[in-house]
């Protein structure tokens, strides 16, 4: 699995909320935490280890390298490289250039995407990868725009786009309360 740091939504239940963010963040895990306050925030005088730098500025040669590691797994269990988020749309360039080279190198792929992004760029995405897994976040138009700043119409949009180019997407919807549950 590659993760992506960059979404432009903001779901209340997200699974990664460290990933929305753009920047190199910090994450303290409370459990390890002295509260001895040597650290202030700098990962590497933690002398507890609570504190982990989130996200790696990576070039695609090194991305390749970190993903090679598991060729033994992929090979014995038809797995493949997954590129999740945030939402891998905000970084679609690196994104189709990692697809281009994991496709040249034989690997399987899939990627996660809300479909709130360029069309244009979902599309070359949905050409190169093997499976598109495609999370429908709140269907309606009004509670998604409020909610988590999404546009249902977009996203429809891309999903017919994909279906239509015959791509292999995958529909999903999380069972929220208070969100998605009350279909």
């Amino acid at each position: 699995m590659v993760f992506f740091k960059g979404c432009p939504l903001s779901c209340p239940w997200c699974a990664n909320p460290e990933s929305r963010s753009h920047k190199i963040t910090y994450m303290r895990r409370k459990a390890l935490c002295l509260e001895c306050d040597e650290c202030e925030m700098d990962v590497e005088e933690c002398p507890s280890g609570a504190y982990e730098q989130v996200g790696t500025d990576m070039t695609l040669d090194e991305v390749i390298a970190q993903v090679a590691k598991d060729d033994v797994f992929f090979d014995t269990s038809n797995g493949g490289i997954t590129l999740s988020g945030g939402e891998i749309l905000t970084q679609a360039h690196f994104a189709i250039e990692l697809l281009t080279k994991l496709k040249q190198l034989g690997y399987r792929t899939a990627v996660e995407t809300s479909g709130h992004g360029n069309s244009t760029q979902l599309s070359r995405i949905g050409e190169l990868c093997d499976e598109v897994l495609f999370d429908f976040k709140i269907m309606d138009a009004q509670k998604a725009k409020s909610v988590i700043g999404l546009n249902v119409e977009k996203v429809l949009g891309n999903f017919k786009m994909l279906v239509e180019q015959e791509c292999n997407v995958i529909p999903r919807l999380p069972l929220i309360p208070g969100y998605t549950l009350d279909l």
